[in-house]
């Protein structure tokens, strides 16, 4: 169910329907005959009356799932019944007809959750652990892809403190008695920067993370710990962006 639609009742269903064109109607019906008790039917979509675009069009319109088998002209589909909701990764092997276009959106959903990973009331710890590894494999993703402008270094600055000072290596998740901040005050990170469509992304790996030689173009001075900057995001939205970057990163 795309965003601009509601669960719509048996009476709604059913009058929506009538506003589908003749061969819209056969088709549906051809699916919903042969999709019954919740089992996928395939499409031929070079059949006559089976156009790619016709069977899109119901997927768009909230009555089927359809997915494209690769390199064929088939389509796995499945009527909807009155008010189901479609999942997410149905959802988006409708909306993406190219790949390009899911890599823009996974890369602004990217940089949002990374951003409501600092919310500390509503991010919770496994959903901050999770994120944080999807981020890890979407910078390696757009890597990969070429996507990359530029690549620097840096370091964490160390803070004003004796004995982190004198100690800067703590254990995973070992505290300074003295200031508090945990281990990994000479962490190193990668900071890429990102050209995906028409915008720029820059985020932050650890170097042990990350699965390539890097040229790096410049080192940077020294960072201060990132400041929260709150973002306020509905729980079926985190889990929709989630679902996204699974998605995308599963197609490879």
């Amino acid at each position: 169910m795309h965003k601009d639609q509601k669960k719509l009742t048996a009476e709604e269903y059913k009058k929506k329907k009538l506003k589908l064109n003749p061969s819209e109607k056969v088709l549906l019906a051809q699916i919903e005959r042969e999709s019954q008790d919740g089992k996928h039917t395939f499409v031929d979509s070079a059949k006559a009356g089976m156009s790619a675009t016709r069977i899109r069009a119901l997927a768009v319109k909230g009555f089927i799932t359809c997915r494209r088998q690769a390199n064929s002209t088939l389509y796995k589909c499945r009527a909807l019944a009155p008010g189901e909701e479609i999942s997410f990764e149905d959802r988006f092997y409708i909306q993406y007809t190219k790949k390009s276009e899911a890599i823009k959106d996974a890369a602004q959903a990217t940089y949002i959750l990374n951003r409501f990973c600092k919310n500390k009331r509503l991010c919770s710890y496994e959903t901050k652990e999770e994120i944080y590894s999807l981020k890890g494999q979407m910078v390696n993703y757009l890597y990969e892809k070429g996507l990359c402008i530029e690549s620097y270094r840096q370091k964490i600055k160390m803070p004003n403190c004796d004995i982190c000072k004198d100690r800067p290596a703590f254990k995973k998740d070992e505290k300074c008695d003295s200031c508090g901040r945990k281990g990994g005050l000479n962490d190193q990170f990668y900071v890429f920067r990102f050209k995906v469509g028409n915008k720029t992304y820059q985020w932050h790996q650890p170097i042990d993370l990350f699965p390539h030689e890097v040229t790096v173009t410049k080192e940077l001075a020294p960072m201060n710990k990132l400041k929260s900057k709150d973002i306020y995001l509905k729980p079926k939205e985190v889990k929709e962006k989630l679902a996204l970057l699974k998605w995308l990163l599963q197609l490879g």
